[in-house]
């Protein structure tokens, strides 16, 4: 073989090499003695920094082999569920209370399982257990937030993962014939019901949580237990008998909804003490405490179908008996959208 076809047959190797998508990874001395890495494969750049040499080459080479044994040219990873969490949670802009509360449930349930493993039926066995603690339409919320995990890594990390596996396993729950829809309450705490709880707790020497300032101060400011729970005492302006709620609950704006609510009525007598309180929090108490504590004396009094949440929906009732228009109404509640106001009236 001659010089000129040896080089065309180089050349084309050359060639056939580069319309793969393959380039081997490039190494780089940094000034502070470092050593970087850039490995560039099927439409994929990765880069990273490593004191030694070795380490680097080591990198690089397991990056290689988890990017060349994907067909797709995305990365086969190792790494597990929570790490992919930890990540999002750092990496993503928008944040909320809720949104950190379902990713941590989903990190303790399945946060150990590595994406290279993980599939839908690891999905489904957890979806059959956490049902017969929590209803369809919260189910469907936590394998809605488990997608756009497994969506982010997949477009952003170009991690071999899909939101598929929890969207098909929320899709089974209708299949299924559970109703993924948040349900509509009506159920509000009667007078009686309120007056037999207050007076349980009140005589109960054992009640260290002071339940019964809670659920008055729940039902005269029309908040929700996650909020009660974290108001602070420097958010309190007592010239205005105002508050400031961070992060306020709103289906359109995940991220910087704090607001500014009126106190009114009892929400002010019960506040105005607690402003003395040592510490940061006006009601210092884990909000699944109270829940529990709720839950427990309902059921020892034979209170049925009666959720926490209720007094929120009984203020809000209250306020419009009171002759109260919808707009101010809106204020206190923190509801945006006057249509979901209108069963109250």
């Amino acid at each position: 073989m001659g010089a000129i076809e040896s080089n065309l047959l180089i050349l084309k190797s050359i060639l056939c090499f580069i319309i793969s998508g393959v380039q081997m990874a490039t190494f780089q001395q940094l000034a502070s003695g470092k050593w970087r890495a850039i490995v560039r494969m099927k439409g994929i750049s990765k880069i990273a920094s490593f004191p030694q040499k070795k380490q680097v080459r080591d990198w690089a080479t397991k990056i290689e082999s988890a990017i060349s044994q994907s067909q797709s040219g995305l990365i086969t990873s190792k790494a597990t569920l929570g790490a992919l969490i930890d990540k999002f949670n750092k990496d993503t802009v928008t944040k909320g209370r809720t949104r950190a509360q379902v990713l941590d449930s989903i990190k303790k349930a399945l946060g150990h399982i590595p994406l290279n493993k993980l599939n839908q039926l690891h999905i489904q066995h957890w979806t059959d257990k956490r049902m017969k603690k929590i209803v369809a339409s919260s189910m469907a919320g936590h394998l809605s937030y488990l997608s756009k995990v497994l969506d982010w890594g997949r477009n952003v990390k170009r991690l071999d993962v899909t939101g598929d596996m929890a969207r098909n396993v929320r899709s089974g729950l209708s299949h299924a014939g559970h109703n993924t829809r948040s349900k509509r309450r009506d159920r509000i705490p009667t007078d009686k019901e309120l007056k037999n709880l207050c007076d349980y707790w009140d005589n109960n020497a054992w009640q260290q949580i002071p339940m019964t300032d809670i659920v008055k101060f729940a039902v005269a400011s029309c908040m929700r237990q996650n909020e009660i729970t974290h108001i602070l005492i420097q958010d309190v302006d007592v010239r205005n008998k105002t508050v400031i709620i961070h992060e306020r609950k709103d289906p359109k704006n995940k991220e910087d909804n704090d607001q500014v609510v009126p106190l009114v009525g009892e929400a002010w007598t019960i506040v105005k003490p607690r402003l003395k309180n040592k510490g940061s929090r006006l009601f210092p108490y884990d909000s699944r405490s109270v829940s529990a504590a709720f839950t427990r004396s309902c059921k020892k009094l034979k209170i049925k179908d009666l959720h926490f949440h209720d007094m929120r929906h009984a203020g809000i009732t209250d306020l419009f008996r009171q002759g109260l228009p919808i707009q101010l109404v809106a204020i206190v509640s923190g509801h945006k959208d006057w249509m979901s106001l209108k069963r109250y009236t």
